[in-house]
C-alpha cells in the first residue's frame, strides 16, 4: 500500500470558516426540491449547532470536523435520495457521542423524530465489559432501523465518507474499519439494495487489506479500458437500430466490474486477470410506464437474443419474482463478437434508480404494484430481533450477517404462497419462517410431496409441507440445521427457555442440600457455579437438574454465617484467569522477533495462529486471547474480519522485529494441465533445488486432464514464499499458485 500522507496542518480560522460557508452552499444546492419554512430553519438550526458543538474538534486530515457531517449530509441526498429531515439528523449525528450536547437539548430543539433518529446513531456508553462493543452498538442501530430506516442510511452515509477519508488514519486502524465494514456494512448494503455504496465499500476495504493486488488490477483495466471500449460498442452496434424502432425510448450503457468482484474472481476462481472475459456488463434501461414494464423488458430480450445466442442456465428473472431487497431486472449472458460471454442487465428505468440507490428510491414507489418485499425483509428482521432476548450480540450479529449476502430460494407453501429463502436454506429453515411456533413444534416434513428430513436442503420451485407435534422442542443439534438468522434465534431462545426451567428444578435441588448448612442459595450460588467450573449460575444450575454435577463435593465446604467457605484441605485445582498477560517463556534462538504495541515480543506470551500461519514479512496483527496470551495473525488471515470487526478492543498493533534466521511453513495450492508423467518431478525440483526450499508435504491429484497439488514448504520469510510462487508459475503445465488462507 502507499504511504500514507501525513496529517496537514491546521488551516487558519478564516480558512476554515471559508471551507465550511462552501461545504454548507453545495449542501443547500444538492436538496434540489425546494424546502419549506420550517425545513430551511430546521437545517440552518441543526447546521449551526453542529457548527459550535464542534468547534474545538479536527479530524486526523487537519480539516475542521464539521466538514465531516456536512458531507454525510450530502451524501444522503445526492446518493441515496433522502430528505430534510434526514440531513438535520446527519448534522447531528456525532454531537450527542462527541460533545457537550445532550439528547435531551436535541430533543427539545428538533423534536421526537430528529431526537430518536440521533439516539440509533450514538454509540453506547459504557462498553467496556462487553463481550463486543462493536456488536452491541450495531445491533442497537438494528434495532433502531425497524423503527426509522433512516438511520442504519445515515450510518451507510457515515461509513462511506470515512472510508473516502481513512488515508490520514493510521493502518492498524484502517484495518479495523475496513473489517467491519466487510463484515455487516457491505453485506447490509447488498441488503437494503444500495449497490454503488456496497461496490465502493469493497473496493476501498480492498485497497486497505490487500493494497498490491488492488493497484495491480487497478492499473490492468486502466491499460485495458480503450479495448473495452471498443468492445462494447462493437457489442451495442447492431443493437442500436433495431431498439430504436421499437416504440419506446431505451438506452445502453457499458458497465465496469468492480474492482473487488474482480480480485474475488480471479482468488475463487484461480484464474488470471487475462481469463476473466466478464469485466463489464451492458445495461438496457427502457423508459416506459410501470404497466408496461415487464412486457418492454421481455421485448427487449427478445431482440437481444436475436443477435446474440444466449447461454440458457444464466437467465435470471427478477422481473417476475424480484430479490427480498426490491431489486428487479432481467439478466442473460449471451456470447457476443469473438465468442466473448457478455452479460446484459435489462430493466426499466424506475427498476434502475431502485436497483441505484436502494431503499430510499424503493421507497418512493410504496404501495404501487408488487406486494411490499422490503417491508416483509423488515418484518423478518423485526422479528428476529425480537426474539434475541438475552442473547449475544456476537452471536446475533454473525446470524444476522451471515443470511445478508446469499443468493436467494423461492419456495411455496402447500396454498401456493410464495416464501423468500437464502440460498441452503433447510425444511426447517422454511418451518421458521412461516412461524416461530410452526417451527419449534416441526417434526417433519414433505417436499413435493415426499417425506424428507427436516435437515433437507431446499431448492427453487420447492413446495413444502410441515408436520408437526405439540410436545415437539428444539434441540442443540437444530442450530447446526438452520442457516437463517431468524431460525437460529428462536431457536435459542427457546433452548434458553429450557435451560431456565432446568435451572428452576436445579435450583430446588440446591436447596435442599444447602439446608444442610443453613444457609441461602443466594449469595452462595455464583460462588458455587464458579468453583464448579461453570461460566454462569444458569448452566450451573441446570447442569445440577441434569445430574452433571456431583453434589458431594459439597463436603468441601463448612457454612460461614449465611455464607459458603472452602474448607483448608481437600481443595481440587481449579482454573484461574491471570490478572495480566502472561510473561513470555523465555525465546528459542529461531523464533521470530515480534513487537507488539511498540514493546518488544519478549514482553509477552505469543504465538502464531494456526489458520493463516504467518511468516516474517507479512503484515500482522496481535488478538489478546483471555490466559493464552497474545496470537499473532495476517491481516489477510481468513477469520481476521471476525476478529478485527467484533473484538477491536482485543486488537494490538503488532510488527516484526528484528530479523532472525527463523522457519515458517506455509501451504501453496498449484492447479494446472495434467501433462502426464514428470509433473510432480517438476515441481519438486523447482522447489528443492532451484529454490533450495525444504519441503514439509506434498499431495496431488488429477483428473479429465486437471490436476490440484497442495504442498508445504518452510520459508524464512514473505520474500522468499513469494519468489516460490513465482517460480512455481513458470513450470510448464501450471495454471496457478496461491497460498492457501
Amino acid at each position: 500500500m502507499s504511504a500514507l500522507h501525513p496529517p496537514a496542518p491546521p488551516p487558519e480560522p478564516e480558512d476554515d470558516r471559508k471551507l465550511i460557508s462552501r461545504a454548507y452552499r453545495d449542501l443547500l444546492q444538492s436538496l434540489k426540491t425546494s424546502l419549506s419554512p420550517e425545513d430551511s430553519r430546521m437545517i440552518r438550526a441543526a447546521f449551526e449547532l453542529a457548527v459550535e458543538a464542534h468547534r474545538e474538534q479536527r479530524r486526523k486530515s487537519g480539516e475542521p470536523y464539521i466538514l465531516h457531517p456536512i458531507a454525510v449530509a450530502q451524501i444522503c441526498v445526492e446518493e441515496i435520495g433522502l430528505g430534510p429531515t434526514a440531513v438535520v439528523c446527519a448534522l447531528l449525528h456525532d454531537v450527542v457521542e462527541d460533545t457537550d450536547v445532550t439528547l435531551k437539548e436535541i430533543h427539545d430543539r428538533f423534536g421526537e423524530r430528529v431526537a430518536s433518529i440521533v439516539d440509533g446513531l450514538t454509540k453506547l456508553d459504557s462498553l467496556h465489559d462487553s463481550e463486543s462493543p462493536q456488536a452491541e452498538n450495531m445491533t442497537k442501530v438494528l434495532r433502531t432501523m425497524l423503527t426509522d430506516v433512516r438511520v442504519v442510511l445515515i450510518k451507510m452515509a457515515d461509513r462511506l465518507h470515512n472510508l473516502r477519508t481513512i488515508r490520514s488514519m493510521a493502518h492498524h486502524k484502517q484495518l479495523k474499519i475496513a473489517a467491519e465494514t466487510t463484515y455487516i456494512y457491505a453485506p447490509l448494503a447488498h441488503r437494503l439494495g444500495l449497490y454503488q455504496f456496497k461496490n465502493e465499500f469493497q473496493d476501498i476495504c480492498l485497497k486497505i487489506t490487500h493494497a498490491e493486488e488492488y493497484q495491480e488490477i487497478a492499473s490492468k483495466l486502466q491499460d485495458t479500458k480503450r479495448s473495452r471500449e471498443k468492445y462494447i460498442h462493437e457489442f451495442m452496434s447492431p443493437l442500436n437500430q433495431t431498439l430504436a424502432d421499437i416504440g419506446f425510448p431505451t438506452r445502453i450503457h457499458g458497465r465496469p466490474k468492480s474492482i473487488y468482484s474482480i480480485w474475488n474472481k480471479i482468488k475463487t476462481k484461480h484464474v488470471a486477470f487475462e481469463d476473466i472475459y466478464d469485466l463489464f456488463a451492458i445495461r438496457i434501461i427502457c423508459d416506459v410506464p410501470r404497466e408496461r414494464e415487464k412486457m418492454a423488458c421481455w421485448n427487449v430480450y427478445s431482440i437481444v437474443t436475436d443477435h446474440y445466442r444466449p447461454n440458457p442456465d444464466r437467465l435470471k428473472d427478477w422481473i417476475t419474482s424480484p430479490k427480498a431487497n426490491g431489486y428487479e431486472s432481467l439478466h442473460t449472458t449471451v456470447i457476443g463478437p469473438g465468442g466473448r460471454y457478455v452479460e446484459v442487465q435489462i430493466r426499466s428505468e424506475r427498476m434502475d434508480e431502485i436497483a441505484e440507490r436502494g431503499f430510499a428510491a424503493h421507497w418512493k414507489y410504496k404501495g404501487v404494484g408488487n406486494p411490499d418485499v422490503f417491508e416483509n425483509w423488515l418484518n423478518q428482521v423485526r422479528e428476529t430481533l425480537e426474539n434475541a432476548g438475552g442473547g449475544s450480540a456476537v452471536e446475533f450479529l454473525a446470524d444476522f450477517q451471515s443470511s445478508l449476502f446469499a443468493e436467494e430460494l423461492h419456495v411455496f407453501t402447500p396454498k401456493g404462497e410464495m416464501k423468500i429463502l437464502p440460498e441452503g436454506a433447510t425444511a426447517l429453515d422454511f418451518a421458521f419462517a412461516i412461524h416461530s411456533d410452526l417451527g419449534c413444534k416441526c417434526q417433519a416434513v414433505k417436499v413435493n410431496n415426499r417425506l424428507v428430513p427436516i435437515s433437507e436442503k431446499l431448492k427453487n420451485g420447492d413446495q413444502v409441507e410441515v408436520i408437526t407435534q405439540k410436545n415437539q422442542k428444539p434441540t442443540e443439534d437444530w442450530l447446526k440445521i438452520v442457516v437463517t438468522s431468524k431460525a437460529r434465534t428462536r431457536i435459542r431462545a427457546a433452548l434458553k427457555e429450557e435451560k431456565r426451567k432446568q435451572a428452576d428444578y436445579g435450583r430446588e435441588i440446591l436447596e435442599r442440600k444447602l439446608s444442610a448448612f443453613k444457609v441461602p442459595v443466594e449469595g452462595n450460588v455464583d460462588m458455587l457455579a464458579r468453583w464448579f467450573g461453570y461460566e454462569n449460575q444458569l448452566e450451573f444450575l441446570s447442569a445440577i437438574h441434569l445430574e452433571q454435577v456431583n453434589l458431594q463435593l459439597l463436603k468441601n465446604f463448612m457454612a460461614d454465617g449465611s455464607r459458603l467457605v472452602e474448607k483448608e484441605t481437600d481443595k481440587p485445582e481449579q482454573a484461574s484467569l491471570p490478572e495480566a498477560l502472561p510473561k513470555a517463556p523465555k525465546k528459542s534462538n529461531n523464533k521470530a522477533d515480534v513487537i507488539i504495541n511498540g514493546e518488544p515480543g519478549t514482553m509477552y506470551s505469543y504465538s502464531f495462529a494456526n489458520c493463516c500461519n504467518p511468516v516474517q514479512g507479512d503484515p500482522i496483527f496481535a488478538f489478546l486471547k483471555g490466559n493464552h496470551g497474545a496470537v499473532i495473525h495476517r491481516t489477510q488471515c481468513p477469520n481476521a474480519t471476525n476478529l478485527l470487526a467484533n473484538y477491536a478492543y482485543r486488537i494490538l498493533k503488532a510488527d516484526w522485529g528484528n530479523t532472525v534466521r527463523a522457519e515458517f511453513v506455509a501451504e501453496l495450492l498449484i492447479t494446472g494441465v495434467d501433462t502426464g508423467v514428470g509433473m510432480i518431478q517438476r515441481i519438486t525440483e523447482k522447489i528443492s533445488k532451484t529454490l533450495d526450499i525444504n519441503i514439509r508435504a506434498f499431495s496431488i491429484s488429477g483428473q479429465g486432464g486437471y490436476f490440484e497439488g497442495r504442498v508445504s514448504i518452510v520459508v524464512q520469510n514473505a520474500d522468499q514464499l513469494n519468489m516460490a510462487i513465482r517460480t512455481l508459475k513458470e513450470v510448464p503445465g501450471v495454471a496457478a499458485v496461491t497460498r492457501v488462507e
